[in-house]
């Protein structure tokens, strides 16, 4: 439940299902059911912007997989630590952590967990932090190689879940990178029709964004506007906190485009 929860949006939920099971596995003394516990719960937090409690829960899980043995879960920490070290803009961390993944999960041949941790890298080589300006770790050969790596990962194993994120990270970068609102629109498109099909709230919220995104860039103001309106309900109902903070950054410079400065 505190797996599936986060795909329709449902991030308290999910908090509250994984405190329930670290509670019953320490009952059970099921080690590897607390760690799992801990990692759905540093999901849901990191879905929640509670950065420095999801980071906790991810620590916790790692200790309880390691004292079993089970090399995967530990690896998969390692990328979910990653994640969070890159929403708090500590590159060098979100680096290092999808590298040991990287390393780990292709010794234990989980060739999906590999992709996911390319993803992660091919973000912070794209080279944007939170004010949209570059880097030192930009490096444009870089983002396409392991966004192109990973997404053939994901075709081969036809897992649509991460091919939605894909497509949309690969829109995006061609957005981003080259202005190339053709090949963006048609990755977007992909990923849309996709996660809407398959009620993958959260991805569909990234989605709408980029759209915005890419309308606001090309200076189609009332389409950007448009699209932030769209997503905002979606934003709102399953708490995210953290798209909700960039939410308001991206529409408020739509609106100051369009002249609505009270807005």
């Amino acid at each position: 439940l505190a797996s599936i929860y986060p795909l329709s949006g449902k991030n308290t939920e999910a908090l509250q299902c994984s405190k329930e099971a670290i509670e019953a596995g320490r009952k059970a003394k099921y080690i590897r059911g607390i760690a799992i516990a801990h990692l759905q719960a540093g999901n849901a937090l990191q879905y929640l912007a509670r950065n420095e409690e999801s980071l906790q829960n991810y620590q916790e899980a790692s200790k309880y997989f390691d004292s079993c043995g089970y090399k995967s879960g530990t690896a998969s920490c390692w990328i979910n630590m990653a994640g969070v070290y890159y929403t708090i803009e500590n590159f060098d961390l979100a680096l290092e952590y999808n590298r040991k993944a990287i390393t780990l999960h292709k010794e234990l041949g989980n060739i999906s967990e590999v992709a996911n941790a390319m993803q992660n890298i091919a973000a912070i080589y794209s080279g944007y932090n939170r004010q949209n300006t570059i880097t030192k770790y930009y490096h444009r050969d870089s983002v396409y190689f392991y966004y192109k790596e990973a997404n053939k990962i994901y075709e081969q194993l036809k897992d649509s879940f991460n091919l939605v994120k894909s497509w949309t990270n690969l829109g995006l970068t061609h957005m981003m990178m080259d202005n190339d609102w053709k090949l963006s629109k048609n990755y977007f498109d992909k990923a849309y029709k996709t996660a809407i099909a398959k009620n993958y709230t959260h991805e569909i919220i990234s989605v709408e964004n980029n759209y915005a995104l890419m309308y606001q860039k090309m200076g189609l103001y009332e389409k950007s506007k448009e699209y932030f309106l769209k997503e905002y309900p979606r934003i709102i109902a399953g708490n995210y906190k953290e798209k909700e903070m960039m939410w308001y950054r991206d529409i408020a410079r739509t609106l100051d485009s369009l002249g609505e400065y009270k807005n």
